[in-house]
């Protein structure tokens, strides 16, 4: 069923994915159809190193990815088997990743809402804040797809995050400075 979209008469799974912590943030994904949360990301590293694990084992990762300092490839690696997230474009910047089932998807947007779409530009996944904080979020995806796009979902919201923190303190060392001089 590849190329389907939520337009189509696609069957989507929702998780519900509840920010816990500000300083490191942990991410918990529960599964709303069973109600038990499925997975837990954490990033390490000032953002840069992102582990996601199960609760029932914990300290076990399912998957880690890298974010580099400078670059544009997050290296994920899910039970052994990596994939790259290439960033493309400058303005409007997509993430890039093919599917273990060779499905080429982009995720696009920032922390507050990320959309992924298909090779025809077909939304296929999304995750979307459900308070104003940002702390709940509500992740959709295309029930034929795999893994992959749930465990991409988080590291690119942590890359986000990561890179708005650094905006913000760029930002607020730059007004800090307007004020000594």
């Amino acid at each position: 069923m590849a190329g389907a979209s939520f337009d189509d008469s696609t069957t989507i799974k929702t998780y519900a994915v509840e920010t816990q912590g500000m300083t490191r943030p942990t991410l918990a994904v529960c599964d709303l159809a069973t109600n038990e949360v499925i997975c837990m990301s954490r990033s390490y590293d000032f953002g840069r190193h992102v582990v996601i694990e199960t609760p029932s084992q914990p300290g076990v990762p399912i998957a880690e990815a890298t974010i580099p300092l400078f670059g544009t490839t997050v290296e994920v690696d899910v039970r052994g088997r990596g994939f790259a997230i290439e960033k493309t474009g400058f303005f409007n910047a997509r993430h890039t990743f093919t599917t273990a089932s060779g499905e080429v998807l982009s995720w696009k947007g920032g922390v507050a809402d990320l959309i992924c779409l298909d090779a025809n530009d077909q939304k296929v996944a999304q995750l979307k804040s459900e308070t104003w904080t940002g702390k709940k979020k509500t992740l959709e995806i295309a029930s034929y797809l795999e893994e992959d796009v749930l465990f991409s979902a988080l590291v690119i919201y942590h890359y986000a995050r990561q890179k708005q923190s650094r905006k913000t303190r760029t930002l607020s060392l730059g007004i800090m400075g307007s004020f000594v001089r």
